[in-house]
Formats: C-alpha cells, structure tokens, sequence
C-alpha cells in the first residue's frame, strides 16, 4: 500500500510538472511545445514502456524487474535534478518509459497469496492513489521558494523505497504467509494439526480427544 502511494505520488508529480521543467530548463520552450511534447513523447513512451515491460516481467521475476525500474528512475530523477539543460530533459522522459509497469507491478504484488483478504488489500491498495493529491503541492511549494528543478527530489525518494520494496518483497512475502497460517491453527488447531500446518510445539502435542473419542476400560467382574 505505502508503495503504490508513493508511486503515484512520483507518477503525478513529473506529469503535473513535465511543462514547467521543460519552459525553465531549456531555452525558447514554449508551454505550447512543451504540452505537446508530454502528450506525443512523454506518453508515448509509458505506452512503449507498458507494452516492453510485460515482456520484461515475463524474463524475470516481477519483484526483480521492479526494484531495477524503479532505481533506475531514482537515476533519472537525479539527473533531472543537476538541471543539465537537454540531459535533464532526456532523462525526464525516460522516466515515463520507466514508471509503466510499476502500478500493476506493485498491485500485483501487494494482494498475492492473500486468499480471502485479497478483496480487502486490493481495495486498499487502490485507495492508495490519493499520493497523486500530495506530492504535486509539495513539489510546487519547493519550485516557489526554490526551482523547479529541485522539486523533483520528491520523486527522486518516492523511487527510493519503491526500489527498497522490490529489494525486500520476498521477505514480507514469508512473514505475510507464516503469520496467516498462525492464524489458521488459532482458529482451527485440530484441522491444522491433521494437514501439519502447525508450527512450533504445536506440532508435537497430538489434539485432545473427546470424552466420547476416549476408548472406555470395562472391568470384568468375578463370577
């Protein structure tokens, strides 16, 4: 959830501040050519960018493909920090190519193997876009009492620990699965322990039978 947060926190960001970088970092760009630049390259490219990173996603493990996009973004972002006139706009655009797969990467991620919960956590995840409604008036706030340039850090961190989720996503993974399946022997220790779904000393206490269960001793009686 805090992953897609911060995504479209960087997603909303550069888009909402791609016309004003370009009229202040490069020399005789009109807000006319930079819209139209947005539209056909910047977009363009998340559209190239959605249809390659699905063949990406397909070599190699989602979780690996996300942490190299995203650092790789972190790269670009930095790039278009140093305001080095057309580098840093080359490297703002590779950022759209960059940040397609990253939003159904994450969603993808975030509800896998929840079972029934999965309805919730996806539900949760989408209302993670409210992200979008933050980060541009941060990035604003900086471009006034700063440059806009520097307001790009804010996406430049978003990257950040996008790509510190991907490191890690595996480990949350285990944690999520041994804590549900704890929660599975709670609520049903003698079913679990039939499936050998317990854990711990669990395992080794067979369940308690009842007292019909319970074979009886009859004495014999002397005649």
């Amino acid at each position: 959830m805090l992953a897609q947060f911060l995504y479209v926190a960087a997603q909303t960001g550069i888009f909402s501040f791609f016309i004003n970088y370009l009229v202040e970092n490069v020399s005789g760009m009109t807000d006319s050519r930079a819209k139209n630049l947005l539209g056909v390259g910047g977009f363009g490219l998340f559209m190239f960018g959605r249809f390659c990173g699905s063949f990406v996603v397909g070599l190699m493990k989602p979780q690996k493909a996300l942490t190299i996009y995203a650092s790789v973004c972190f790269v670009l972002s930095l790039l278009a920090m140093a305001g080095l006139g057309m580098v840093g706009v080359v490297a703002l655009f590779g950022t759209f190519f960059f940040m397609s797969i990253m939003f159904p990467t994450i969603f993808a991620l975030g509800i896998r193997g929840l079972g029934e919960h999965t309805k919730l956590a996806s539900s949760l995840i989408v209302m993670s876009i409210v992200g979008g409604a933050i980060a541009p008036p941060v990035m604003g706030w900086i471009a006034d009492h700063y440059s806009m340039k520097v307001g790009f850090a804010i996406p430049m961190v978003c990257f950040i620990f996008i790509a510190i989720y991907g490191l890690i996503w595996k480990k949350l993974e285990n944690k999520g699965r041994r804590c549900r399946r704890l929660r599975r022997t709670d609520r049903h220790p003698a079913d679990a322990l039939k499936n050998g779904e317990m854990v711990g000393q669990a395992t080794l206490c067979p369940p308690r039978r009842s007292m019909r269960e319970r074979p009886t001793r009859r004495k014999l009686k002397g005649t």
